[in-house]
């Protein structure tokens, strides 16, 4: 009786250290997804006057795909609530591309949208939208930086 229960172990110690395999690789492949995980904050290079634009925003998974929810949000002097804002999914690309796209949870109408490329503790911004406003260009750069 005991052998045959050791038989039955074998598949399955051999398929969970594939799977373990599995998930390097695709993490190596993507810029080391596991680092994704946790809050992130929005600067800008020049920085912004003050009170200007403080956005958070918290990864809770990055496994392939990207799960987390906006946790801060001022614009000016003025917070806005964040429950106005749906929690977001989506994807990391091959080469460390990264798109976030958090929509208002009332109608799901566009809120907050982020594109760009991970290096380590930092995503450098390509897009960045508020609502219909793009905030890109007008010589500054924007970034998401890993909180510590």
């Amino acid at each position: 009786m005991k052998s045959s229960h050791a038989i039955l172990w074998i598949p399955l110690l051999a398929s969970v250290a594939a799977c373990a395999q599995h998930n390097s690789a695709n993490e190596s492949e993507i810029g080391g997804t596991s680092s994704l995980e946790g809050v992130w904050y929005l600067a800008s290079d020049p920085p912004q006057t003050m009170p200007g634009i403080r956005i958070e925003l918290t990864v809770d998974s990055a496994n392939g795909s990207l799960f987390g929810h906006l946790s801060h949000f001022f614009s000016g002097n003025v917070g806005i609530d964040t429950k106005a804002f749906a929690p977001f999914t989506d994807s990391l690309k091959r080469g460390g591309d990264i798109t976030i796209n958090i929509l208002r949870s009332t109608d799901n109408s566009p809120g907050i949208a982020f594109r760009g490329r991970v290096t380590g503790d930092t995503i450098a911004l390509s897009v960045f939208n508020l609502g219909a406003d793009t905030m890109t260009g007008a010589n500054r750069r924007w970034l998401l930086i890993k909180r510590r």
